[in-house]
């Protein structure tokens, strides 16, 4: 059996971690297995007729985030269908604190990323639930 990464393991219990607080919040939730993979999300969250479709991500301080370009066009592509809200939920350990922004929100385009600055439109997750 091959052995998985440390950083598969974070981003597992991240996307539990999230999952447990979306539920908490009134949402029902389902992680896809292997999103990078087939489906291009994390989790998929619904309440009330409305569905967040998340890309999950931990770092241990806020820092910019990169993602390839090909995979956040996809990503729009399959939230445009659905009718569903794009966000990417970061969760940063050393301030113990999940944020949120629009999938479609990044700040620089480079030739194969996205990068979502760190100082860029992140919402703390306890408010922008609030706001849904």
């Amino acid at each position: 059996m091959a052995s998985r990464s440390r950083y598969y393991y974070k981003g597992f219990y991240a996307e539990h971690a999230l999952m447990k607080r979306l539920r908490k919040a009134g949402f029902w939730c389902a992680r896809l297995p292997r999103s990078g993979k087939s489906y291009g999300f994390d989790i998929i969250a619904m309440r009330g007729g409305k569905a967040l479709f998340v890309e999950v991500k931990r770092r241990s301080d806020f820092v910019n985030i990169y993602m390839r370009k090909e995979r956040v066009i996809l990503m729009k592509e399959k939230v445009k269908k659905a009718g569903a809200i794009g966000l990417l939920a970061l969760y940063v350990s050393s301030v113990k604190e999940w944020y949120v922004r629009d999938i479609k929100s990044y700040d620089h385009i480079y030739n194969k990323n996205y990068r979502y600055d760190a100082g860029g439109n992140w919402i703390p997750l306890d408010e922008y639930l609030q706001s849904l």
